[in-house]
């Protein structure tokens, strides 16, 4: 994740102790950014995200809301979430717009399992290394998390087609319909523009899930199967979504720290709005 701080963060941190009452914890350094949000340390085990991405709050909601739902099944393929607040008012971006959801996630912290070299190139982060036998590379627990990558491609591919499928509903005109559909067709999957598309999906997600198996991916398997039985399918879990889980024991939770988790599930609308609290931060100029 580049260490790059855009203006409605700087300006947000400028209240950073107004934001840190009406999100419950310290808000420290930044740990990195992405396209719609910055991380930064907090007490551990505990990092805050504050993002703008309108589905992230909901889709952390309900995933929440199902893994009570099953008795806790499901649950491990996730980094733990403590909060999720939405800041009030929301961000202004653009003179147009009144302005975008502002979420803050305070989440467990994890360790990311892939990087960025400065020539762009993707590979294992040295923590990956070590969980995978350090210089002498543990051949079954290499082999298993080779097979959880493959899997994982497998379901982003499937999350793909959700997307489309989404851009496909939501579009306006014909013409676009048309190209729409056009492009489903070429990714192989002809049946998705259909009404029981989110069906169709979900059963392709869960057979993608299945192949992560073990103590690395197994987790993160059963937690997507367990949203494929709600037709969820999430539209973007790629290798930056996801990290080793550190933290053995938080309280009374436990799960075993070998395994993957995900720790951002953005980008995914949902179709039910669960309860999520909203507290207000003072006006500012971050407001536009």
């Amino acid at each position: 994740m580049a260490k790059s701080r855009k203006r409605w963060v700087r300006d947000l941190l400028a209240k950073r102790e107004a934001v840190e009452r009406a999100v419950g914890v310290p808000i420290g350094d930044m740990l990195g950014c992405g396209h719609f949000g910055c991380v930064f340390k907090s007490t551990s085990p505990w990092v805050v995200k504050l993002t703008v991405d309108p589905t992230e709050g909901p889709i952390w909601a309900t995933i929440l809301w199902a893994i009570e739902e099953n008795a806790g099944y499901g649950g491990d393929g996730f980094c733990r979430v403590k909060d999720i607040v939405r800041l009030k008012p929301d961000v202004g971006i653009g003179v147009r717009r009144k302005g975008r959801a502002l979420y803050a996630i305070v989440r467990e912290e994890v360790e990311p399992v892939y990087k960025w070299t400065p020539r762009q190139d993707l590979v294992p982060t040295p923590f990956t290394l070590e969980r995978l036998g350090g210089e002498e590379q543990n051949e079954a627990r290499v082999k298993e998390f080779d097979d959880t990558m493959f899997a994982i491609r497998e379901y982003l591919a499937v999350g793909r087609v959700a997307q489309l499928l989404d851009r496909y509903r939501k579009s306006r005109s014909d013409w676009e319909r048309q190209r729409l559909h056009h492009e489903g067709l070429v990714t192989g999957y002809p049946g998705q523009l259909r009404s029981d598309a989110n069906e169709v999906l979900a059963r392709r997600a869960e057979r993608a899930a299945y192949g992560m198996s073990g103590p690395i991916g197994g987790p993160l398997g059963e937690s997507l199967v367990m949203l494929a039985g709600m037709n969820i399918v999430l539209r973007d879990v790629h290798v930056m979504n996801i990290g080793w889980r550190i933290h053995e024991c938080i309280g009374d939770d436990c799960a075993y720290t070998g395994s993957i988790v995900i720790f951002d599930p953005g980008h995914t609308p949902t179709a039910e709005k669960r309860e999520i609290p909203e507290r207000m931060v003072a006006n500012g100029r971050w407001l536009g």
